[in-house]
């Protein structure tokens, strides 16, 4: 059962190492909800790519 354990852990590992740090700034932001529609569209796939985990400066706010 340990070992077991341990696999799945290893697992959840492998999982996380996989996303793609990604750096992004206001402009994807203001472009997926306020730009042209093919360039909006294609900024809400970015953000919504399940592969990719975002980093950002502590001066760009989503609210």
């Amino acid at each position: 059962m340990l070992t077991k354990l341990n696999l799945n852990l290893l697992h959840v590992a492998v999982d996380f190492v996989s996303r793609k740090k990604t750096y992004i700034d206001s402009g994807i932001l203001i472009t997926a909800f306020c730009g042209i529609q093919s360039v909006s569209i294609r900024g809400n796939q970015i953000l919504n790519d399940e592969n990719l985990e975002f980093a950002s400066s502590r001066n760009v706010s989503v609210s």
